[in-house]
Parts: structure tokens; C-alpha cells; sequence
């Protein structure tokens, strides 16, 4: 290894860059040779990257022909790498109104169409907020929400909830099959990431980022896996040393089962004019739609101006596998 890498002073991160490893420390990147990995001296290339801005580097990813390296608590960098000779490799700053929160909190994203961020990089700034690469270049000095993606929808469910100490350790990962971004955190109080907050991207154009989090199971590690389809699943890792797979056909916890709950945002509809947003409401009826897999009930509690109301109800979910719901005969609700 290189010379200065002795005692505690190592490496904090690495990434693959053109062929290469790349690993960064403090204000430098250190690239291999590309035949070897692990070879850092015979053609030793190192890159400086603005040591005056910044605490120090975080991580890097290879991008659209550059190399774009993150620091805390601000700075984004890039390296135009289309030169096959890294003596031609040049560091530009890029912006200094974002950075990144840890090394594994980004995460690349290459949909299949436009419909969805067909080529780009989100990833975790130190305050927990999501953003996009794409867009850092129209920030300007202080102006950290010209990137962002989550402000708007949960911007205050973030500050809320997410404990910011522990965000260095933050995990983010894209799931391709899903169409969905997730992101491992910690909440405020704990010291382990058993939150996963999630943007799912499908049919983008239509419904935009929707925003939507689970807190089982814990997710102190989060990674994909190749399984045998040819297709990659979310697996979780705990503080236990257990790993679960995710995203199954059957939900379960080690075959037993468990409760699912999900609620909708307090809605003064107002997104359909003033009028409506005053007006006193009668709440007459409640739509669900969905697709029921199983045979299951769906209890529904209904809140109105923060108080519950007296009435469940209770949806019999009659899907594969089940009775069928007969109109006419069959009761919706208890």
C-alpha cells in the first residue's frame, strides 16, 4: 500500500473507476492499476481534490464518463475519466451547496424508459435529505433543496424521525424489479438501522415520488442478491448476524405470519381548490383498491380532525387462493 496509509490512517471507502479501485482518504483518491486491484505503487496515481473545502472525502461513483466524488459536509467533485491515461485526469468542483452523508448512502439508478430517472444517482445529504446527481449542477452556494427530491413529501418526517448521528452508516440500494429506492436508516434514539424509508418510482409521470417507510425488519445492512431468476432482491442484515430475504411471495417472518400497517397523510383537499379545502365534508364513503393476494381482512380505522371514529371497518381481502367475493351476498364491511 502506499506509504502514508500506516496506523489509523487507512482508506475509508473505495469504488471501481474505469477498470480500476479507487479509494479515498481525508482529500486524495488513490486509483490501482488496472490489472491489479491491489496494486497502488507500481504506477502510482493519486488525485487531490480541493483540500482546503470540506471535512474530507466520503465515497465516489463512476457516472456518465466521470468520476464523482463526494465530501462532508459539502462538495461534489468530478473527474472526467474518458481518457484511458489518468495523466490526463483533471478534478473539477462541481457544487458546493450538497454532500453526502456516508459511503453507502448512494445509490445508482438506470431505469428502463424515461418514465422512470432513467440514468442517474441519488443519494443521502448529512442533514438526511434525498437528491438527485443530475440536478447538482443548478445548485448554487447554500441552495441544498434545488437537488432534492424529499423535501417536498417527507422533508419532515426526515427531521422527525431519522437520528442524524447515525447517518454515516446509512445504506441506500435501487431495486430494479420494484422500481423503488430504499434507504436503511436509524431513528431518533436507536443504534441500529431498522428504518427503511422508500421512493418508488413506477409510473413516475402519472403519480411522481412516492414517498413511504417500514421499520421491520431491522436493516442494519442492505444489499442486493442475485437470485437464481437472473433477477437482484433486497436482503437485510442484523446486528445479530442474521440475514433475511426480502421481497418475497409470501410474506412472513420465518413462516410465521405478522400484522402489516400503512396509513394515508392528513388531507384537507385542498389540491382541488380552495372551496374544497373550507368546505365541511359529510365522508360518506371510503374507496380502497388494490390487489388482494390472499385471504386476509383489512381493518380500517378512520380519523377525522385527529379524533378516531367509532366504526372499523373491516375489508375481507378474498385473493388467490381464497373464497370469491360474490356481489350482492358477500358483506364489505362489519
Amino acid at each position: 500500500p502506499p506509504a502514508d496509509w500506516t496506523g489509523g490512517r487507512q482508506p475509508t471507502s473505495g469504488f471501481l473507476l474505469n477498470g480500476r479501485l479507487a479509494a479515498v482518504m481525508d482529500h486524495l483518491v488513490y486509483v490501482s492499476a488496472r490489472t491489479d486491484h491491489e496494486d497502488f505503487l507500481s504506477v502510482p496515481i493519486t488525485l487531490a481534490v480541493f483540500s482546503g473545502e470540506g471535512e474530507g472525502l466520503v465515497t465516489g461513483i463512476e457516472w456518465k464518463q466521470n468520476a464523482w466524488l463526494f465530501k462532508k459536509p459539502r462538495g461534489v467533485y468530478r473527474v472526467d475519466i474518458s481518457d484511458l491515461d489518468p495523466d490526463n485526469w483533471k478534478v473539477l468542483r462541481h457544487t458546493q451547496a450538497v454532500g453526502l452523508a456516508g459511503p453507502l448512502a448512494l445509490a445508482l439508478i438506470q431505469g428502463s424508459d424515461d418514465n422512470q430517472f432513467f440514468d442517474d444517482v441519488i443519494f443521502l445529504a448529512p442533514d438526511g435529505s434525498w437528491h438527485r446527481l443530475s440536478k447538482t449542477q443548478a445548485s448554487q452556494e447554500g441552495d441544498i433543496n434545488a437537488t432534492g427530491i424529499s423535501e417536498t413529501t417527507y422533508g419532515q418526517f426526515i427531521r422527525d424521525t431519522v437520528e442524524k448521528t447515525r447517518l454515516p452508516f446509512a445504506q441506500m440500494i435501487y431495486i430494479d424489479e420494484m422500481e423503488e429506492i430504499q434507504a436503511a436508516l436509524t431513528e431518533i434514539g436507536a443504534n441500529t438501522n431498522k428504518l427503511r424509508i422508500k421512493c418508488n418510482l413506477k409510473r413516475l409521470p402519472e403519480f411522481g415520488l412516492r414517498f413511504h417507510h417500514a421499520n421491520y425488519p431491522e436493516c442494519e445492512a442492505l444489499a442486493l442478491k442475485l437470485d437464481d431468476d437472473g433477477l437482484k432482491r433486497p436482503i437485510a442484515g442484523t446486528s445479530t448476524g442474521h440475514v433475511r430475504q426480502l421481497q418475497q411471495a409470501v410474506y412472513s417472518d420465518a413462516g410465521a405470519a405478522y400484522t402489516s400497517e400503512f396509513y394515508t397523510h392528513d388531507d384537507d383537499f385542498g389540491d382541488l381548490g380552495i372551496d374544497h379545502q373550507l368546505a365541511f365534508k359529510n365522508y360518506h364513503f371510503l374507496v380502497v383498491e388494490g390487489i388482494a393476494v390472499g385471504d386476509w381482512n383489512l381493518n380500517i380505522e378512520v380519523y377525522i380532525d385527529g379524533v378516531l371514529q367509532t366504526t372499523v371497518l373491516t375489508v375481507p381481502l378474498k385473493g388467490s387462493g381464497a373464497t370469491s367475493f360474490v356481489l350482492g351476498t358477500s358483506a364489505l364491511d362489519t
